[in-house]
């Protein structure tokens, strides 16, 4: 996933949070649903514009790329030996294991 598409995902998840739909982004920038929307769905935004949604969402750019990149870290899969281990076991000791 590029750095850009990690971007507007957590800006789509922080407004969703928030209960900021298109029509409200839309109605803040003075633009037509349909060219919000198309912002969305294409990543393509200008930097001003990303702001302005960002600042109507209450985040800044810079913790939202905190956010994005804190998100990375995140195990999403376990390895097929992860999970064999996990399965063979009724008990996993936090000291042995350690994530592939």
């Amino acid at each position: 996933m590029s750095d850009t598409t990690a971007m507007v995902g957590g800006l789509k998840r922080i407004l969703k949070a928030r209960r900021i739909n298109y029509a409200q982004v839309s109605d803040a920038l003075g633009l037509s649903e349909a060219t919000v929307k198309r912002m969305f769905s294409k990543n393509d935004f200008s930097l001003h514009r990303f702001e302005q949604v960002c600042e109507l969402a209450e985040v800044s750019v810079v913790e939202l790329a905190k956010e994005v990149d804190s998100e990375k870290n995140y195990i999403s899969q376990l390895t097929e030996e992860q999970e064999r281990r996990i399965v063979g076991n009724t008990q996993v000791d936090p000291e042995t294991w350690t994530p592939a």
